[in-house]
């Protein structure tokens, strides 16, 4: 199963007042967008590289810049994912045009930014992604990412009744999520890890309490810039990752 026949089913962004068509942006390309801005802003200032570089103990800068730019990709992983889908259904319907909502509740509360890093550590996906169940190395995975889901500037922390657990949906659809965000995964490891030598073995920098605050925000202020649709409109799903990134 390829990334273009799973990942191009989820919507990133969408809008019914989009002046123009699609009015969906798939999820896929509203993560490129925002790992651009990260590419960008990396390359373009010197405070921000020296900010990252002085926060971060990486082994070069060139495998931080990289650690950066992954992470940052999986900052929406939590919109791969029925309960946040459902929230456009006219959207989702056509994205996904064989999807039967019968038996989802829809209704029920979800956080797609918590649980984009709750399901990967509760979840114990991280372990299945990275190929370890290693406490240290899957810990220092979950701490990139409860700062990049957080969103806004938060920190993803541990709450069990925020957690989405239970009968939500049917097997089928919960696993097919699933697969969409290892595949998202194994395709951000290829585009951003894998040029400079790096894998999911790897154990990413430490991220210490000052590093995480640093890095909430620059992801924040990457995704607030990735999600201007000026800068980047809405694209049909066209394109395999590679080529819309380039």
């Amino acid at each position: 199963m390829d990334i273009s026949s799973v990942c191009f089913r989820y919507w990133g962004k969408a809008d019914y007042n989009y002046p123009g068509k699609p009015e969906w942006h798939p999820l896929v390309y509203h993560a490129l967008d925002v790992a651009t801005v990260a590419a960008t802003l990396w390359d373009c200032s010197p405070a921000i590289r020296h900010g990252l570089k002085t926060a971060f103990a990486a082994d070069s800068e060139e495998a931080l810049r990289a650690w950066v730019l992954f992470f940052v990709s999986l900052h929406n992983l939590g919109k791969l994912h029925i309960l946040f889908q459902s929230k456009a259904p006219d959207v989702l319907q056509t994205a996904w045009p064989d999807i039967d909502l019968a038996n989802v509740q829809t209704s029920r509360p979800y956080d797609h930014g918590y649980n984009g890093f709750a399901q990967a550590d509760e979840g114990e996906e991280i372990a299945a992604w990275i190929g370890t169940d290693r406490r240290k190395q899957i810990r220092a995975f979950a701490d990139w990412l409860a700062v990049v889901a957080g969103h806004h500037g938060s920190i993803c922390r541990p709450d069990s009744e925020r957690f989405v657990r239970g009968e939500y949906a049917p097997l089928d659809i919960k696993q097919q999520d699933a697969v969409a965000r290892r595949l998202w995964v194994e395709q951000a490891t290829a585009l951003f890890l894998a040029p400079v030598g790096l894998s999911l073995g790897d154990v990413p920098p430490k991220c210490n309490t000052a590093a995480k605050n640093l890095l909430a925000g620059f992801c924040s202020l990457c995704d607030w810039i990735g999600s201007n649709t000026d800068l980047f409109g809405y694209q049909a799903p066209s394109r395999t990752p590679a080529e819309y990134l380039a």
